[in-house]
């Protein structure tokens, strides 16, 4: 169980380094500055702290690389994230997009109480279409 206080910026950039490495193995800063719409330099003191945190290795002007425990933590980000979407879209016809925003501003925020309740809810309408 692994338990680091995280700022919701940190989580984020923690999940986009994740979603990058699963499409492309290698993360470079500039990969995270596209993604996220920012400079170079304010991805840099953001992996700086993720670096302090031991969730990424990271050496500026070399890919970004997740450790063992920032691996675990982003995969539970992004868990939380899809099965947020995932409600939003399936339990409350929200449309896609706005499913997206509504689950990355949620997931920040979210109790384990809410998130199994929102997983067992959806496990029930699944077992009711069968």
């Amino acid at each position: 169980n692994i338990c680091i206080m995280l700022s919701q910026t940190q989580e984020d950039y923690l999940e986009v380094i994740y979603l990058i490495t699963q499409a492309k193995k290698t993360v470079q800063s500039k990969d995270i500055a596209l993604k996220m719409a920012v400079s170079l330099a304010f991805v840099t003191k953001i992996l700086r702290l993720l670096a302090a945190k031991h969730l990424i290795d990271y050496t500026p002007y070399m890919p970004v690389l997740l450790t063992e425990k920032g691996i675990l933590l982003a995969r539970r980000l992004v868990g939380k994230h899809n099965l947020l979407k995932a409600f939003f879209q399936k339990a409350l016809a929200i449309d896609g997009q706005q499913a997206e925003e509504y689950a990355c501003h949620l997931e920040h925020i979210a109790s384990e109480e809410m998130l199994e309740k929102c997983a067992v809810f959806l496990d029930r309408q699944t077992k009711a279409k069968i």
